[in-house]
């Protein structure tokens, strides 16, 4: 029972943060935009798109597996949650794409974004899931999930 309520409650945490997010509305460059974040939600920003596709997968992998299994196996080798079938093919795909070998080697060019940590976009990320974000000049811009920044109202 505790697990099936963990998993509704993922499940409605990330119903109501996905109402305005950039993956659904136009958050064009220039624009300013606001991190999203709360209990459930853990994004990183990363110097390339790759990066931030295969990073941001796997964190939201695990929250996955955790809300509806209460556990993940994590490999000792790639860092990676031990997946399969079509799951297992997009990891795969993601981290030779990404040009590394393991979740860490990633992640350390990545950094935990803060919720509600305005930017602006720099990159909308036409055809992509990813976008660049930042604060102008850039101190630091990162390539970060479009479901994880909504419009600044």
């Amino acid at each position: 029972m505790k697990k099936i309520c963990i998993a509704a409650l993922a499940a409605l945490a990330l119903q109501v943060n996905a109402a305005e997010d950039c993956s659904k509305v136009a958050c064009s460059s220039g624009s300013r935009v606001v991190a999203k974040g709360g209990p459930v939600d853990i994004y990183y920003g990363c110097e390339s798109p790759a990066q931030a596709e295969y990073v941001n997968f796997v964190v939201l992998m695990i929250g996955i597996l955790v809300a509806t299994k209460g556990t993940s196996n994590i490999s000792q080798a790639t860092g990676e949650p031990d997946l399969a079938g079509d799951n297992k093919v997009l990891l795969d795909r993601l981290r030779a794409k990404a040009n590394v070998a393991t979740v860490g080697e990633a992640i350390a060019h990545c950094a935990r974004v803060q919720k509600n940590a305005l930017a602006t976009v720099f990159d909308a990320g036409s055809g992509s899931s990813v976008m660049r974000i930042g604060d102008p000049p850039p101190k630091r811009a990162y390539w970060l999930p479009k479901d994880a920044v909504q419009p600044a109202n």
